[in-house]
């Protein structure tokens, strides 16, 4: 079973990949306030979410002939990018996460595999949905 670990950002990450942070609409920053507090609980999820997707046979692979193989993964990942999105009057945010998973390499861990999931916030209500499922992507 491989255990994947939250690190901070490596030496070699993409400036645009460097715990980022974006906005999209004209209400993205209120976005992030009301996302704020939630980002503890946001990234646990995730890191469980993570978890058991690299260990997935049906999702992350053993053949190295496929993608995402799970014997390419060196067991840690990074916050690449969060993007805040919101609204005037929508009163529902969105946080888009992108997550970058590093493969080990003869000299370093180097980026593999992107991940993005979205959550959806409704302050009214205080409804927290985070997908379960990834958007993946070779990086």
């Amino acid at each position: 079973m491989l255990k994947m670990i939250r690190i901070d950002p490596p030496h070699g990450a993409p400036d645009y990949a460097r715990q980022v942070i974006d906005y999209l609409g004209d209400d993205g920053e209120a976005s992030q306030r009301a996302f704020e507090p939630l980002l503890a609980q946001i990234h646990a999820s995730l890191d469980a979410q993570l978890n058991t997707f690299v260990n997935d046979p049906r999702q992350c692979f053993s053949d190295e002939e496929q993608f995402p193989c799970r014997n390419r993964l060196s067991g840690h990942y990074y916050i690449g990018s969060q993007t805040f999105e919101g609204y005037s009057g929508d009163g529902d945010y969105q946080l888009w996460i992108q997550i970058r998973c590093l493969e080990q390499t003869t000299h370093a861990e180097t980026d593999y595999l992107g991940l993005e999931v979205i959550c959806s916030f409704t302050p009214a209500t205080s409804e927290l949905l985070i997908e379960e499922s990834f958007n993946t992507s070779v990086i």
